[in-house]
């Protein structure tokens, strides 16, 4: 996997793997071979791109594999995330207004404190997922499966 910034501060980045933590200096890193499963993106704020993929504000990560990642307080909005797989991945605080998750696998995501307003989460499916204080202001939730999901006032969906 390989990981590009484009901050021109040392240390400006924030990665994990697990229990491996990883600065990255401006440019590229390598990363082994195993996917974005367990990996974290926490408080990033600068552009960057991880196995092809841009993260960043309107990212287009259709179909993208970010099973288990952790994009805790992502920038997102406008992004494209389409038939994305994200389950079991923690999203809490992430910024994704208007971000495209039609059809998105976000099962067991961690959604807690996001910010989800006029995004389309028609058809997403969101069994079990956690959205403790999320903000779905204006979403568009049609033909979401909410079986279980934490609703953003603590109640647990039929």
């Amino acid at each position: 996997m390989t990981v590009s910034t484009s901050s021109s501060r040392a240390g400006a980045n924030d990665l994990s793997r697990n229990s491996h933590d990883l600065l990255a200096p401006p440019g590229r890193i390598e990363l082994p071979t195993y996917g974005f499963a367990g990996l974290s993106l926490r408080g990033y704020r600068q552009d960057m791109e991880v196995n092809g993929y841009k993260i960043e504000p309107g990212a287009n990560l259709e179909g993208a594999k970010l099973t288990g990642a952790k994009l805790t307080n992502a920038y997102l909005r406008s992004a494209n995330l389409e038939s994305a797989n994200l389950s079991g991945a923690n999203l809490s605080g992430a910024r994704l207004q208007r971000a495209n998750l039609e059809r998105a696998e976000l099962s067991g995501a961690n959604l807690e404190g996001a910010n989800l307003e006029r995004a389309n989460i028609r058809r997403a499916h969101l069994e079990g997922a956690n959205l403790t204080r999320a903000n779905i202001g204006r979403a568009h939730l049609e033909g979401a499966h909410l079986e279980g999901a934490i609703m953003p006032d603590g109640t647990i969906h039929d």
